[in-house]
């Protein structure tokens, strides 16, 4: 069962707890925390700007990605980015925007962490 959301917490504040609800439902019980806390920090990052979802636009998600650039290792930065577009894209499936302002933007390029070696017969 997801975590009940503080009716204080930035995701109540932007109307976004049916959103982040449904996107933790179809995630693995390990990963709704981090989802949770990664979409508080999208909705808290939104609030200082003066943004809603209605008023995010595709260049405030990339001034977004950027911040996420400068903040955090890529694989990190990466995975908030897929939270935020996440809580977008079910905003739009519940018919609340027209469109995410997150489409299109480029995602990180990951580093292959694992070394690939390959192994011959001798």
């Amino acid at each position: 069962m997801t975590a009940s959301i503080a009716p204080f917490s930035a995701v109540a504040q932007l109307d976004l707890v049916a959103a982040l609800t449904d996107a933790q439902g179809q995630l693995m019980p390990s990963s709704r925390r981090m989802y949770r806390i990664d979409a508080e920090q999208f909705a808290a990052w939104m609030i200082e700007r003066g943004l809603t979802p209605n008023t995010l636009t595709r260049s405030d998600m990339i001034a977004y990605r950027a911040y996420q650039q400068e903040t955090y290792r890529k694989a990190t930065a990466e995975r908030k980015l897929v939270v935020a577009r996440r809580i977008l894209d079910e905003l739009v499936i519940g018919a609340v925007l027209a469109k995410s302002p997150a489409y299109k933007v480029k995602g990180f390029k990951l580093d292959d962490e694992t070394p690939h070696v390959v192994l011959t017969e001798q």
